[in-house]
Parts: structure tokens; sequence; C-alpha cells
């Protein structure tokens, strides 16, 4: 019939926004998927709301600490330990066994030799007032023949001499008179670190309360 038309309709499509809006939603998630996977996997986050790591960290600060990293003595690590599951302890690796660790007025001995510089020195570090202070101090080296890193160390704190054996780990603060770490805790696993500090995403502006 004349009337009628002999072509066939064509489909419908849909707007072409919403295949973008897909695509955003798809990228979405998978940008979210890989971001817990990288936190639950390779890296973390930590806050350190005591003085114990000054003058290395100031307290208040938020840092990133690497999960696949395999610290050595001298850096700074994360600890949860087996008696305060949940939470997470900022401190400095000092030793690995098998080795023998003393502590003596704050100075760390390891298989008899000092760790430590052998002179006194200013340590700046902020009181409970956030006041800047001005404490007794030494360095200590870690690395073979004292090719390693440096560290500034405010006095304070005794240990009896201790053995450790192969998988333990020596714990201690920078601020060795404020901390709580191997001198109260002894030696821990190894198994016990989460991971190594990386750097400062947040510095703090806060002060130990404690």
């Amino acid at each position: 019939m004349s009337g009628e038309s002999s072509g066939s309709e064509s489909p419908a499509t849909e707007p072409a926004g919403r295949d973008w809006g897909r695509l955003a939603l798809v990228a979405s998630v998978v940008l979210l998927v890989l971001a817990v996977l990288l936190r639950s996997f390779v890296f973390g986050l930590v806050t350190v709301k005591t003085g114990s790591m000054q003058p290395a960290i100031r307290p208040g600060s938020t840092w990133v600490y690497l999960r696949s990293v395999e610290p050595q003595v001298g850096d700074i690590v994360v600890v949860e330990l087996p008696w305060d599951p949940g939470v997470l302890h900022v401190k400095r690796l000092v030793a690995q066994g098998p080795a023998e660790v003393e502590l003596v007025d704050g100075r760390l001995y390891v298989d008899g030799a000092p760790s430590f510089v052998d002179r006194d020195i200013d340590v700046p570090w902020l009181d409970e007032t956030c006041t800047p202070r001005v404490g007794r101090g030494h360095v200590e080296n870690y690395g073979a023949d004292g090719e390693g890193i440096e560290v500034k160390v405010l006095g304070g704190g005794d240990h009896s001499r201790t053995q450790l054996l192969a998988g333990e780990i020596w714990l201690l603060g920078d601020r060795r008179g404020r901390s709580e770490d191997s001198g109260q805790w002894g030696q821990v696993s190894s198994s016990a670190v989460r991971g190594k500090v990386w750097g400062a995403v947040l510095t703090g502006e806060g002060c130990d309360q404690e």
C-alpha cells in the first residue's frame, strides 16, 4: 500500500553520557580496590602521639611506613606487640639477634662494644608545654665499621645485659628517659615488625603530654 513505509526502524541508542558515567564508576571502583590493596600490603599510616622518638619524630606527626621493606639496624620501625594487639608503636631498631645488648644511662652496648660516639652533645627537643629545650644527649652510629647512619639520642634509661636469640630484636626510643621500649619490654620477636618508617605526611604541632 502506498501509505505504508517499507523501511525498517533504527534501534534506539543510549545517550553517550551514560557510557561515560559507567566508565567513571568502574574507574572509581578499581581505584578504590587498588587503594585498599596498597594500604593492606604495601604501606600504612601511623601517628606518633608521644615524644618518645624526639628529636627525630615530633609528637602528633603522621608517617608512612612500608610493609614490604626489610628493616635494618638503625631504621625506625612500626611494631605491633603481642600483648598490645591493634596498637602500633614507633621505635628505632637498635639490635638483632644473635647479639648481647646492654643499656647504661641511655648508652647502648652491643656485644660489649658501644654503639655511641663517646661524647656528650646538646640535643634540642620540645617539652610538654611545646617550649624548645636542650637536653643532654649523644650520637649513636649504626652500620658496619661506623659507616652507617648517625642518630642524635637524648640520654637516660638502663637495662641489664641481655642475650638476644636469632629472630629477636631490641627496640629503643631516641628520647631514652621518656620512652617505653625494650628497656621495659625486653627482647621482641622480629615478627612483631609491621614495616619501616619512610617519611612524614603530616608534621606534628603537638607536644608530649605524658
